[in-house]
């Protein structure tokens, strides 16, 4: 089975999780997950690996969501 790659994004791009939360920035890609960095809401600053599969493009997503309402 041939899985969605993390090349798709790159690093300083703005992605955020399907299911919501904070805008996140790429910091660099390993495989199939990226590696994200964003502050949470005390200023904190936070990291994660996430799969690709659980992201979304977060600019993109911003101006769909304009576009429907």
């Amino acid at each position: 089975m041939i899985g969605i790659i993390a090349s798709e994004y790159t690093t300083g791009d703005i992605v955020r999780l399907k299911s919501g939360g904070h805008n996140m920035v790429v910091a660099d890609t390993n495989g199939r997950y990226v590696n994200c960095v964003w502050h949470d809401a005390q200023g904190v600053p936070q990291s994660a690996s996430y799969l690709v599969a659980l992201l979304e493009n977060a600019e993109a997503a911003t101006a769909l969501h304009r576009q429907l309402t």
